[in-house]
């Protein structure tokens, strides 16, 4: 069934897969050294442990300092922003759907069945 905005639903559907694809990349094991993901700075000697984060999604790098102090890099907290469109973009192109199928059953149940 054709409908007006059609490609509304279409584009949230995209969207929605986009985000889930960045979700899985954020979280996949693909190159994750401990000696080359968590160095202290760009070409620094000091490196830490990695460990993968579920929420936001990605490498937390962990370093023991000399005066015994910890420092954690997280990964950024717009990634749960991704996250979110991941878990709720199925839920809101659904609706659209539905909204804009019922807007044209209306419609035509209202259009005379001999003609205009």
């Amino acid at each position: 069934m054709t409908y007006p905005g059609r490609w509304l639903v279409n584009a949230s559907f995209v969207g929605w897969g986009l985000c889930a694809l960045l979700v899985v990349a954020y979280l996949a094991p693909w190159g994750v050294d401990d000696m080359t993901d968590c160095a202290l700075s760009s070409g620094a000697s000091a490196f830490g442990e990695a460990s993968r984060s579920w929420l936001p999604p990605g490498v937390t790098c962990t370093w023991d300092l000399a005066n015994g102090a910890q420092y954690v890099d997280r990964p950024p907290l717009l990634r749960l922003l991704v996250v979110a469109m991941a878990v709720v973009g199925p839920l809101v192109s659904l609706y659209l759907r539905r909204v804009l199928r019922s807007e044209v059953a209306e419609r035509t149940a209202r259009v005379p069945a001999g003609g205009s």
